[in-house]
């Protein structure tokens, strides 16, 4: 989303570079939800002028108060979720801050008030611009002016932190400027006390990054009045250097101001512990250094000859190398006489340089970034301060992440969280911790859930699923004493039951099924146990079964159906093996068999009879089939014969002559297909062959079948013959060859065929010969005599005389 003001986008809607941190909707969201015409009239007092500026959360308007008369600014707070009070509570706290703060360069609360539902705060209006505006129309100012300019601010500065005020988001766009040049300090809706406050503990203190010390990135609620000071050297570095303080170039700042703005820039021990000890570093004459004496010692400064390499005072050496080249020189080298580099600032470099990169490997990413910031005119070192910074900002997201993560006991995402955290940094210690906590606590919590899903399964007589349950609960957390005494409970219960369960099973193995029910619904008395139910189900349906099998066995008895009711009572003994049942199976069998004997020997006689008609009846109809097999050999209908043929009885007596014809017939199928694909010799051998093998069977009338495919060969051969002739007549050679390679094709080795394709030849170099003198007497008269040439060498070999006959 980009910011009206900067021009950048932002996608999470808050611009890091001006003041407005809410600036996704900036000046468009603030007219939209908030438009006041010129010319109204706010609580009978202030009269609208125009817009002057609008943020996310409010729009200021330059109004005319009318008691006493005198320009002001209204500033009124845009609230478009009406749950959110805590834009409420942040605007009237800016409001009370102000109010409390009386100095000449913080800008002045009039009044605070509401119009129409909106708050407002009518303040000292400063129609000046900011110092960004400043600096981004002229660019680096002057180091008089810019030192002036921060000795007002720095004045207020004092003032609040006197009062117990931190501003907490200094920066150039929020001085406000008079007409006559007077900076007014604003802004003061992120300030807090020196001590914590509720503003502190909403979460308010974001800043704006370039500006914030880097305790204020780390922890926003933790600062003190330090971090102003850090925000004014950097607001200062702005100023003197046109820079954005992200940007550090430590060699673009001024020397009369260098010292103040780096001491401003420190860490936060390191740091002016005042903003009167920094205004006082601005009123500290830069020290200049004396010159040095030639040819003297580095060590002790004593004069030394120009060719001495030591010193003859303390025996110190007087050579050194450029750090650059390696070139010797007399010390201190101040410019290489032969690569020309800056051996002082090329030490430096190469001593921040190897500390920086020591301290990254290390992972003290905020030592790292100091060393890199007093080396950033090399391109290496700011790629690694933007990594090294990229790293900081990193784990200050990651430990923020993390700590909500344990309030909200989201040990999963700490777990993930800590271990991203020791990719960057494997010291971190409170990372450390929390990846080997997290997951204990994970499991904690995952163990108490279950062990909560284990007792709801108790709740709904779940056995199984209730000590699968406490089961995993022990497992995620061997130490949890609930779970281990619910587990200990079901496991004894369900060694009960398994007991109980296979005592029935015993039972319903020995057709015990009275005694297997009993136990059955005494653990279903206690437990819904599935494999109680099991057992129950089996021997009520086994008991239910014998009972029925009983009925109806001693109905069939009483009926006369003996065999039925030894059936039933075969079946009922095998249900239960009881001695009485087994007498009236026995008998009831007894009296089958004999019926059976009797029915047996009727049918074996019947049996007899039915061989004889049945062998009668295949004879003839065997006899049958083969006629009619032999007729459709004649016919050529060789598929049906052979299913005709098949179909004679194995006990027929010339069974052997049905295969016979079986085994002609496929051979005239074979004969077929070879006439259908075109090998005509070989069909007419496969014809001789089946006329051979008819003849052998007794099967007359099977020439007919060959002569046919004789009348096709002869066909195919007077139709190829035939079309070579009409080619060569046609003088179409390459198919006057086909025709009589496909004749030679019917009839192998035929002499009228080969004659016929030596005439074709003959026809064709005769002609070709032909045409080739004729050409090459049409070059000579035409004088073409390299086609010419050409024409003749296509005839030389055929007629060598009639060449040079021509010439």
């Amino acid at each position: 989303m980009p910011c009206p003001r900067c021009g950048g986008d932002h996608p999470g809607g808050t611009c890091l570079s001006v003041g407005d941190r809410p600036t996704g909707a900036s000046l468009a969201s603030a007219e939209s939800a908030l438009s006041i015409p010129e010319g109204t009239l706010v609580t009978e007092r202030y009269r609208i002028g125009a817009l002057v500026g609008a943020g996310g959360m409010g729009a200021v308007y330059r109004a005319q108060d009318s008691r006493p008369s005198r320009p002001v600014a209204l500033k009124f707070l845009v609230v478009r979720d009406r749950a959110d009070e805590s834009a409420v509570v942040r605007f009237l706290h800016e409001a009370e801050v102000i109010a409390s703060l009386n100095h000449l360069n913080i800008i002045q609360v009039h009044e605070v008030g509401e119009w129409q539902g909106h708050r407002f705060i009518a303040m000292e209006l400063a129609e000046g611009g900011t110092l960004r505006d400043l600096v981004k129309k002229r660019g680096k100012l002057p180091v008089e002016e810019a030192s002036a300019l921060m000795k007002q601010v720095g004045q207020a500065l004092s003032h609040a932190h006197r009062k117990g005020v931190v501003h907490r988001d200094l920066k150039p766009a929020n001085v406000l400027l008079t007409k006559e040049g007077v900076p007014k300090l604003c802004d003061f809706g992120l300030a807090k006390g020196l001590t914590d406050s509720e503003m502190s503990r909403t979460g308010y203190g974001m800043g704006t990054l370039g500006f914030m010390s880097p305790e204020q990135r780390r922890d926003a609620k933790g600062v003190d009045h330090r971090t102003d000071i850090y925000s004014w050297g950097a607001t200062f570095y702005q100023l003197v250097t046109g820079k954005d303080p992200m940007t550090w170039d430590p060699e673009a700042i001024p020397a009369a101001v260098s010292g103040v703005i780096r001491k401003c820039l420190k860490e936060l021990e390191e740091r002016y512990f005042s903003m009167e000890e920094a205004l006082a570093g601005l009123e500290e004459p830069l020290p200049r250094a004396g010159p040095k004496a030639d040819g003297g010692c580095p060590q002790c400064g004593a004069a030394n000859a120009p060719e001495a390499r030591f010193c003859r005072e303390c025996g110190g050496g007087l050579f050194e190398k450029c750090p650059k080249c390696g070139t010797e020189g007399r010390a201190p080298i101040r410019f290489c006489d032969k690569c020309g580099c800056d051996a002082a600032k090329e030490r430096k470099y190469r001593d921040h340089w190897a500390q920086a990169q020591k301290l990254a490997e290390a992972c003290q990413f905020s030592r790292a970034a100091k060393e890199l910031e007093a080396i950033q005119e090399s391109a290496e070192a700011v790629e690694l301060l933007a990594d090294v910074r990229r790293k900081m900002s990193a784990l200050d997201t990651l430990r923020l992440r993390l700590d909500e993560c344990l309030k909200a006991k989201d040990y999963e995402g700490a777990e993930g969280t800590a271990r991203k955290i020791l990719d960057l940094n494997p010291n971190d210690e409170k990372a450390k911790q929390a990846a080997i906590e997290a997951p204990v606590l994970r499991r904690k919590k995952d163990a108490a859930k279950t062990l909560e899903e284990a007792r709801a399964a108790l709740d709904r007589r779940d056995l199984e699923a209730a000590l699968e349950r406490a089961d995993r609960a022990c497992e995620l957390d061997s130490g949890n004493a609930n779970a281990q005494a619910v587990q200990a409970d079901l496991t004894e219960r369900k060694a009960r039951c398994d007991e109980a369960v296979a005592e029935a099973e015993e039972h319903l193995k020995a057709r015990r099924y009275e005694d297997a029910v009993t136990i059955a619904d005494r653990v279903l008395a206690e437990w819904p146990y599935p494999a109680a139910e099991k057992v129950k189900r089996e021997a009520e349906g086994q008991l239910e079964d014998l009972r029925r099998r009983l009925a109806q066995g001693q109905k069939a008895l009483e009926a006369g159906r003996h065999e039925e009711a030894a059936t039933h009572f075969e079946a009922a003994a095998a249900l239960r093996p009881d001695r009485e049942v087994q007498r009236k199976a026995g008998t009831a069998r007894a009296i089958v068999k004999r019926r059976q004997f009797v029915r047996a020997a009727v049918a074996v006689a019947a049996v007899i009879v039915a061989v004889v008609v049945l062998a009668t009846w295949a004879a003839i109809d065997n006899r049958v089939e083969l006629s009619r097999g032999e007729a459709l050999l004649r016919e050529g209908k060789f598929g049906e014969a052979k299913e005709k043929l098949g179909a004679v009885g194995w006990f027929f007596s010339d069974q052997g002559r049905a295969n016979r014809l079986a085994d002609l017939a496929g051979k005239g199928d074979e004969a077929t297909e070879l006439e259908r694909r075109g090998e005509w010799a070989k069909a007419l051998a496969a014809w001789d062959d089946f006329v051979r093998r008819g003849k052998t069977e007794g099967i007359e009338g099977l020439e007919k079948l060959r002569e046919s495919c004789a009348r096709r060969i002869e066909e195919w051969y007077t139709e190829a013959m035939k079309r070579a002739q009409d080619h060569l007549d046609g003088q179409r050679w390459a198919l006057a060859l086909a025709a009589c390679d496909e004749a030679l094709k019917v009839k192998p080795g035929d002499a009228g065929a080969e004659e016929k394709k030596r005439k074709v030849r003959q026809a064709e170099v005769e002609w070709r010969y032909e045409e080739a003198m004729r050409r090459a007497e049409a070059h000579v008269k035409a004088e073409e005599w390299k086609a010419q040439e050409k024409a003749f060498g296509k005839v030389w070999d055929n007629d060598e005389d009639a060449v040079y006959d021509s010439l």
